[in-house]
């Protein structure tokens, strides 16, 4: 971490109790100009940071905005070297992480903006992502397992992941739901998609990187454009609350896909993910090519396959890019 990260960690870390300058240069081994040079900038980034006489700094508020800095510090020790970036608007998050890992194949990032200029969704759809208040974030990861079958997990590892941070901010938790295999809804509405790719080592036929992509729609009103008015939805309706932190919903979301992360072999993502699976028991209908199935789903199982039963009663698994449950039928329903 920089001197300026530092201590703003110390000033987090605090809370309502201010402490000297002197402390902070103490404790970090620094002189006494280099955390004063330190607090000029975070002021000058946004920070309120007040001067108590006789007893030091105080944080008395933080910026409503994305900062690396605030989040870092709080991750899982075993992504401490995980290379933080945001920039306010970027044509694909997904995009611009390929390109990095390319030139940086040893390295693991995430790449966050809130304006996405050509964003993707699955079969190169269009995914609209100019909200006026969105959320978008890709993670390039070296994964922990090369089997090419426990791969596909990874997308219901970080939808769980991004459920179980979500919780915690919204007000009915119980509205929030998982329509297999990539997109959340909250009171009926998408409200997130998921996009997980690969990079590979053609000389070791190695998986190098997985790279997954989040869009969440936190507030805004949404156009006719493109026909999504009718199926998404937000967060929080057309405001972003005032106390809203990007930050912490991402430390949230980090921390539980990182023990995902870590025994994807062992998909213990299933139970949750179950738990909130948009059309559970419920009668629905894909496609797949060009033919319409009607089917009752009935769950997942470890590999993340979508167990349903047809007419007959006869169970089955779906998988694959080419299986796909339309929005609309879900909209509004229970």
């Amino acid at each position: 971490m920089s001197t300026k990260e530092q201590v703003l960690h110390i000033l987090i870390e605090r809370g309502q109790e201010p402490i000297s300058g002197q402390k902070i240069a103490d404790r970090l081994t620094l002189s006494r100009n280099s955390v004063w040079k330190a607090i000029e900038s975070l002021r000058e980034d946004g920070y309120v940071i007040e001067g108590v006489p006789q007893r030091g700094y105080l944080l008395k508020k933080r910026i409503q905005t994305i900062d690396p800095k605030l989040i870092k510090p709080y991750l899982p020790e075993e992504w401490g070297k995980l290379n933080v970036f945001y920039q306010p608007s970027v044509t694909s998050t997904n995009d611009i992480a390929k390109e990095y890992v390319i030139n940086h194949p040893d390295q693991e990032a995430l790449f966050l903006t809130i304006e996405q200029t050509a964003g993707r969704g699955r079969y190169g759809r269009s995914f609209y992502s100019q909200l006026q208040h969105g959320l978008y974030f890709t993670l390039a990861i070296h994964p922990t397992a090369q089997d090419p079958l426990i791969i596909p997990r990874y997308t219901l590892a970080v939808a769980t992941a991004l459920l179980e941070a979500l919780r915690e901010i919204v007000d009915e938790p119980k509205k929030l739901k998982v329509k297999w295999i990539n997109d959340l809804f909250y009171n009926n509405r998408k409200i997130s998609g998921i996009l997980s790719e690969l990079t590979t080592n053609l000389e070791s036929f190695e998986i190098n990187h997985v790279i997954i992509g989040i869009g969440i729609n936190l507030a805004g009103i949404f156009s006719n454009q493109d026909g999504i008015k009718n199926v998404a939805g937000t967060i929080f309706g057309e405001r972003l609350p005032k106390k809203f932190d990007y930050n912490q919903l991402m430390i949230t979301f980090l921390n539980h896909f990182h023990k995902y992360h870590l025994k994807i072999d062992k998909s213990t993502f299933v139970p949750v993910y179950q738990e909130h699976l948009l059309g559970l028991n419920q009668i629905a209908s894909y496609t797949k090519g060009e033919e319409t199935h009607e089917v009752k789903i009935l769950g997942i199982n470890p590999d993340g396959h979508l167990i349903v039963e047809d007419s007959t009663g006869e169970t089955s698994e779906l998988t694959g890019p080419d299986v796909s449950f339309s929005s609309q039928q879900f909209i509004d329903k229970d």
